[in-house]
Formats: structure tokens, C-alpha cells, sequence
């Protein structure tokens, strides 16, 4: 489980360099002006081909996947989140209420998209992409376990009480999941005054949450491993 993790939060790293990479903070423009940026090829084959060099061995260099294979893979839908509060800070009956709203999709690959014309537009659909959990598990556990899940791992909340890292997810009505391995979950800093930057070197005890405290927090499948949305993002391209 612990390897699984690091190998997506690899991933998702190079997935923020992709996101981050939609704006091209080049061009200059006036306030509500539609705004058409250079959208980099996500996956091509030369540039990853001219992207790492080549072992000792060469028969043992990694290959990917082709550029063909790659844009077959569905495309994974967006849902929308719901803060995860410290549960000191949780509004009364919160999570019973979120068990009651009805799943929605965000971004798809279909008609279900945020509006797309000025470089605001742009910069607010990139903190979707870059806030979407790819990694689902059921919430399960109290207030006293989250608690001392938070003990354990030194994990981090900012001054309203707000995980930066982890959010609520409904993806069937009824069905609470904690959201995980997002881009934010390696790039937000909770500052010592308690606010958030987000971008930044990321200050979660990964380590800890991922090794030592993950399995008290979430519902896991027989195979030890959360459930994972295998599919590309959602980003036009």
C-alpha cells in the first residue's frame, strides 16, 4: 500500500506540471477578456522518449506506454468535494448531511465542464484539477479515532480546522469517501499562523499518514489498497 502511494504521488507530480503548464502567464490581458492558451500535448512520444537518459543497460530503461495507448484511457470524471474538518472544528451533523447530497460531476468528457473563456476561468479550473483526489477509501472511522489518527501522525489542518490535503467526496448518494493523492496533498503548506499556500513545497507528514495511521481512517478493500480511479485527467487537450 505504502509503495502504491509514493508511485501516485510520483504521478502526480508530474500531473501538476502538466496542469500548471495550461497557463501561459506570458501574455498579458485586460480583465474578462477571452483568453486562448497554449495547451501543451499532455503525452507524446518523442518528448518522453528524449525525457530520461538511458541505463547503463539499456534492455532495462523503462518504456511507456505509446501515445495511442494513452489517450484510450478513459477519461476520469471530477466530482465535487466538501471540506474535511478537524473534529474539533466539524459543524454539527455535517457528515450526516453530506451523506444526503446527491453526487456531481464537475469535469468530464463530455458536456460537464467549468466555463472556459478568460484566463480567470483558466486559473479556476486548474485549482479543480489541481484539488481532484484520485484515491477513495469510506469513512468509517469517529471523532475520537480521527483524533487520535491526527496524534499519531502529526497531521496537518489549517486555522479554520480544514484539511489542505484530504477532502470529503460523494460519488453515490449516501456513501461518504475521503478523497486522497490530489496535487494539493504534495503542494499546499499549512503556514504557523495557519493559513494555506498552495503550490508550495507541501508540509503533510505523508510518511506517517500513509504508513502509520491510513488504514485507521478509511475502509480498505482485501487486496489492502483504497480504491484508485484509474483513468486521465479531465484536462482538454
Amino acid at each position: 500500500m505504502y509503495a502504491r502511494r509514493v508511485r501516485l504521488l510520483m504521478l502526480l507530480q508530474f500531473s501538476a506540471f502538466i496542469a500548471f503548464s495550461l497557463i501561459d502567464e506570458g501574455q498579458a490581458q485586460k480583465p474578462g477578456a477571452s483568453y486562448e492558451p497554449v495547451i501543451p500535448k499532455t503525452w507524446d512520444d518523442k518528448a518522453l522518449a528524449d525525457l530520461e537518459v538511458p541505463l547503463a543497460d539499456p534492455s532495462h530503461s523503462p518504456m511507456h506506454i505509446s501515445t495511442d495507448d494513452y489517450y484510450r484511457i478513459p477519461v476520469r470524471p471530477i466530482y465535487k468535494s466538501y471540506p474535511k474538518y478537524h473534529p474539533d472544528k466539524e459543524p454539527p451533523s455535517y457528515r450526516e448531511w453530506l451523506k444526503r447530497q446527491d453526487p456531481v460531476v464537475l469535469w468530464d468528457d463530455g458536456a460537464r465542464r467549468p466555463r472556459l473563456v478568460t484566463e480567470e476561468d483558466w486559473i479556476k479550473a486548474g485549482a479543480i484539477v489541481f484539488n481532484a483526489p484520485v484515491l477513495f477509501g469510506i469513512q468509517t472511522s469517529g471523532p475520537e479515532e480521527i483524533r487520535a489518527f491526527i496524534a499519531k501522525t502529526g497531521d496537518l489542518y489549517d486555522k479554520d480546522g480544514v484539511s489542505p490535503f484530504a477532502t470529503y467526496v460523494i460519488r453515490e448518494r449516501g456513501k461518504l469517501e475521503i478523497g486522497e493523492v490530489s496535487c494539493a496533498e504534495c503542494h499546499s503548506r499549512v503556514m504557523p499562523d495557519g493559513t494555506v499556500i498552495a503550490g508550495a513545497q507541501g508540509n503533510r507528514p505523508i510518511e506517517q499518514v500513509a504508513y502509520l495511521g491510513l488504514a485507521d481512517d478509511a475502509d480498505f478493500s482485501p487486496t489492502g489498497s483504497m480504491t484508485c480511479d484509474r483513468g486521465r485527467s479531465s484536462i482538454p487537450v
